[in-house]
C-alpha cells in the first residue's frame, strides 16, 4: 500500500514539473536545476504542491532536494510540513481615498454603526 501511494506522489509531481518546466515526458531522476530551474519555478512548483497536497514546503527543501525522487521523499517522510493555508477573497471590499478629515469622519461613522 505504501508503494502505491508513493507511486501516486510521485506520479502527481512529475505531472507539475511538466507543466512547470513545460517538458511532456520527465522521470523521477529529473533534477531541477539541470532542467533550467530557477527561482520562480520553484514558487510555481512550491504553489501547486502545497495546492495539491495541502502541505506548504519551503525553497530551501526543493534546492536541498532537486531531484523529483528526493523531493518526494521529503514531501512523504516530513509530518511537520505546515498546513497549506489559501487566502480567499472577501466580498463587498470597499477601496476609498479619503483626505484625512474625510477619513476620520468616514471612521466614526464606521464605528458608531457598530
Amino acid at each position: 500500500m505504501l508503494k502505491h501511494q508513493q507511486s501516486e506522489k510521485i506520479a502527481l509531481m512529475l505531472a507539475i514539473w511538466e507543466k512547470v518546466f513545460h517538458i511532456d515526458y520527465l522521470t523521477e531522476d529529473a533534477d531541477f536545476f539541470a532542467l533550467g530551474g530557477d527561482s520562480l519555478k520553484a514558487m510555481r512548483i512550491l504553489s501547486r504542491v502545497a495546492q495539491a497536497t495541502g502541505k506548504q514546503m519551503s525553497m530551501r527543501m526543493l534546492f536541498d532536494a532537486p531531484t523529483l525522487k528526493q523531493f518526494v521523499r521529503i514531501l512523504e517522510e516530513d509530518p511537520s510540513l505546515p498546513p497549506y493555508i489559501s487566502i480567499r477573497s472577501q466580498r463587498n471590499l470597499r477601496l476609498n481615498h479619503f483626505s484625512s478629515s474625510s477619513l476620520w469622519i468616514w471612521l466614526v461613522i464606521m464605528a458608531w454603526d457598530r
